[in-house]
């Protein structure tokens, strides 16, 4: 197997899963490669994927397997190489990677330094990476229970993220902390964004994480929204 070459032979590991063609399958090979190549020799590593031979369709996902391995280890150098590399156009690799991967960065990182992670944010490549790089932690303030963080995180994106960011992490919200999320709503920005997020809740798969009574204080907020008027 591939995994135990790579122990003793990263590179040749590396090259045989470049050769087969692992890389367009969603494997996760070159991530295992590189956890063990860093493992070993960081320097080779990096080298191998910016001057060996990958083509530039190949980059984004080795280059991905290098910095969410080299997070743990050097997370500052695992951003500046993720926050460089070219974002795929919406299509290449099945039109699955949109985003760039400084975004994957932020998220492990959140998990181990979150005022790193949070320090780190200005500096992610707008659109939908900077959306989703807040939203990666949003989600683990949820888990720390750090409501106010959650809050203003939401109001730092520009107006036209705002709506997705909230309803993105109240589906987190609700599950790990439904009485939090009950008491931070009031704090969300606009009238329309607290009546679709509790219109999201509604559905059964979310709605069950509250009680009767915690449902009644959400549905308070619950309005027409135009994109609901226009739908009936």
């Amino acid at each position: 197997a591939i995994q135990v070459i790579a122990r003793t032979s990263p590179k040749e590991a590396a090259e045989l899963t470049l050769e087969h063609g692992y890389v367009f399958s969603g494997s996760s090979l070159p991530s295992d490669v590189m956890e063990e190549w860093i493992k070993q020799d960081v320097e080779a590593a990096v080298n191998w994927v910016y001057n060996g031979p990958l083509s530039e369709k190949n980059s984004y996902e080795w280059v991905g397997a290098l910095t969410s391995n080299l997070v743990h280890s050097d997370p500052l150098r695992a951003f500046d190489l993720a926050v460089t590399q070219k974002i795929p156009k919406n299509g290449d690799f099945a039109g699955m990677f949109q985003i760039g991967l400084e975004a994957e960065v932020i998220h492990q990182l959140a998990r181990q330094n979150i005022d790193l992670a949070i320090e780190l944010l200005p500096k992610v490549r707008e659109g939908n990476t900077k959306l989703s790089a807040y939203e990666f932690i949003g989600d683990r303030c949820i888990v720390r229970g750090d409501s106010k963080n959650v809050i203003n995180l939401g109001l730092q994106l520009p107006d036209s993220d705002q709506a997705e960011y909230f309803l993105r992490i109240a589906t987190t919200w609700a599950r790990v902390d439904p009485v939090g999320l009950v008491e931070a709503i009031k704090d969300f920005p606009t009238e329309e964004i607290r009546s679709r997020v509790v219109t999201r809740l509604s559905n059964n798969w979310y709605r069950k994480n509250f009680t009767e009574l915690q449902f009644d204080a959400l549905s308070r907020y619950l309005r027409f929204t135009k994109h609901e008027r226009t739908e009936e």
